[in-house]
């Protein structure tokens, strides 16, 4: 569905010989504001109780990934399909977006990457974003996830 920030309006997508090898999706904080309300909604409609019986976790957790701020493009996630590995097509994503970004307005970008994700951190890092050293950790229920935050200055 349109107007909501989980939306393939939020999508690019990389094609090789008219097959899709990866996609990047990636909203300024102005969208992420104004679609909030619709996302929700779409989220409880969809997902159900299962979804929203986690949300009392997203409350009490001191850090939760996406989080934007003024003036920050996120890049919520970023895949390139194993077959197609090794062509550039993350760099060029990312890449894309960065213009994107900068066409709307926004001074930084912004994502949150697992810890254990070494092929994303050492790809973003060649693009010039700097790595947090500090670990963020969400909680949802039993299980643990650690994130560092990326960033990217678009000023330069």
């Amino acid at each position: 569905m349109k107007k909501n920030y989980l939306s393939f309006e939020h999508s690019l997508f990389a094609e090789v010989d008219g097959e899709i090898a990866g996609v990047i999706m990636g909203l300024d904080w102005r969208t992420r504001q104004q679609e909030r309300m619709r996302t929700g909604l779409l989220k409880f409609r969809y997902f159900g109780g299962p979804f929203w019986l986690k949300v009392p976790y997203l409350l009490v957790n001191p850090y939760v990934p996406g989080i934007i701020g003024e003036g920050e493009y996120y890049i919520g996630h970023l895949v390139v399909y194993p077959q197609f590995r090794g062509m550039g097509l993350g760099k060029k994503l990312i890449a894309k977006e960065e213009d994107i970004a900068r066409k709307r307005g926004a001074q930084r970008m912004v994502a949150d990457v697992k810890v254990i994700n070494e092929v994303m951190i050492k790809l973003v890092k060649e693009m010039g974003y700097t790595v947090s050293g500090d670990v963020k950790e969400m909680v949802i229920g039993r299980d643990r996830f650690h994130f560092y935050r990326i960033t990217k200055d678009l000023r330069n």
